[in-house]
């Protein structure tokens, strides 16, 4: 069983083994790929935003002529005097 002592001392003797330009360098590497994965999640996001956009032009233009179609037929089907 991993205890959280077992954990603290994995992480003390990997810190250890580095000097501070080491873990800089560390440091700076998973920033780097934290930032591609967000500007990947980004790129998606954008992506839906544009989709959802052109899907809610296309069912409003839809239910506009719909509803112009159904009150032409209306105007149609009434009596003439």
């Amino acid at each position: 069983m991993i205890t959280m002592q077992k954990i603290r001392d994995y992480v003390e003797a990997f810190g250890a083994e580095l000097d501070p330009v080491e873990m800089a360098e560390r440091e700076l590497l998973e920033a780097k790929r934290r930032l591609l994965e967000t500007l990947s999640a980004l790129d998606y996001a954008t992506a839906t935003v544009y989709y959802h956009r052109a899907r809610i032009d296309r069912l409003t233009a839809y239910l506009e002529v719909q509803k112009n179609l159904a009150e032409s037929k209306q105007v149609d089907n009434e009596p003439k005097v």
